[in-house]
């Protein structure tokens, strides 16, 4: 069954999209209004495609008026409850070489799209470019530790300005090439659910291939603020890691009960992996912000567990529902940070 349910519109490009840009909007157009306006805002807008994803004709309809920005764009009501199948059909609609997929809580700068397609134009064997990361919202402990373990390697005071070949790169705002994306076939869908196996398949087409860092640019990401929030995020997360990584290696029985009896020392390799980027987070408040982590970093270690022994199981829609509507997630006082 297809996550798209109808094509609304799709518009004649006024010249050749050189990335295509894929967004959803999920309950209520203020949840991406901001995130649509840094795209119509990007200094090479002009040659973008957009195609738009909801779950509401009305919210499609709400966007209209700011559309006329890019080169093209396609509005389409579909099941944001399935977004990487959702993305994975935009890969074969998409009109242009180039692949992005962006966020309603991951807030990108004007230079974002010029600076990946200059990567991406200036050697073929670019597999990937993504942006350098900064935190919108570092006032809540959690928000900083949630961004120290998952985007800390790409943060930009990490970095100096300019592009930097790395191993891996984030999982949002990250750009890929339609051919490899398409080479991947019925696979896309459950890679795109988790991203890092997605990079791991790209890479094995083409192993002379490279990825980037673009740290001349950058996107603000969002981090969630609540702790159940967090902690059930991290449960899904570590499970849909575990499970497709299980199938993908073909791991057999004893492998996985191998790995899930070292479960109890997940948390501390991975806390240990991460302690440069977490110190760089204190500001002040050590014992809040360890204790956070720890507390995170032990649910992705049980959700890890839970995949090794059960599969990735039925969770897409949990996953789907996370990366849309992030002010469900965050305290009042990170609310200003999502809408404009």
């Amino acid at each position: 069954m297809n996550a798209i349910h109808e094509i609304i519109e799709v518009t004649k490009p006024l010249r050749p999209a050189r990335l295509t840009a894929i967004l959803a909007i999920c309950g209520e157009f203020a949840s991406g209004a901001k995130s649509l306006r840094l795209l119509t805002e990007q200094s090479v807008a002009a040659d973008l495609e957009l195609i738009l994803f909801s779950e509401s004709r009305k919210i499609l309809d709400e966007a209209l008026p700011v559309l006329d920005s890019f080169a093209c764009f396609q509005r389409i009501v579909g099941d944001t409850t399935r977004l990487p199948s959702l993305r994975a059909e935009a890969v074969v609609l998409a009109r242009s070489p180039i692949i992005a997929y962006c966020e309603d809580h991951s807030f990108l700068e004007p230079s974002w799209a010029g600076a990946l397609l200059n990567s991406f134009d200036s050697d073929e064997r670019v597999l990937a470019a993504a942006p350098a990361f900064i935190n919108p919202n570092p006032g809540h402990p959690l928000s900083r530790v949630l961004f120290a373990s998952h985007f800390g390697p790409w943060a930009k005071p990490n970095w100096p300005t300019g592009e930097h070949q790395l191993d891996s790169l984030p999982w949002h705002n990250t750009a890929y090439r339609r051919m490899d994306l398409l080479a991947l076939g019925t696979e896309v869908a459950a890679l795109l659910a988790v991203e890092c196996h997605l990079q791991t398949a790209v890479k094995q087409l083409h192993p002379a291939g490279y990825f980037i860092l673009n740290a001349t640019t950058a996107t603000h990401h969002a981090n969630a603020s609540i702790l159940t929030s967090a902690c059930q995020h991290a449960w899904v997360g570590g499970r849909m890691f575990a499970g497709e990584r299980c199938v993908r290696h073909r791991w057999s029985l004893g492998r996985r009960l191998l790995q899930t009896a070292a479960t109890p020392l997940i948390p501390l390799l991975r806390l240990w992996r991460n302690r440069v980027n977490l110190n760089k987070s204190i500001q002040g408040d050590t014992i809040h912000l360890w204790a956070y982590a720890w507390i995170v970093a032990l649910f992705h270690a049980a959700g890890e567990a839970t995949g090794n022994l059960l599969g990735a199981g039925d969770y897409v829609a949990t996953y789907s529902d996370f990366e849309c509507r992030r002010s469900r997630f965050v305290g009042r006082a990170d609310w200003a940070v999502l809408h404009d």
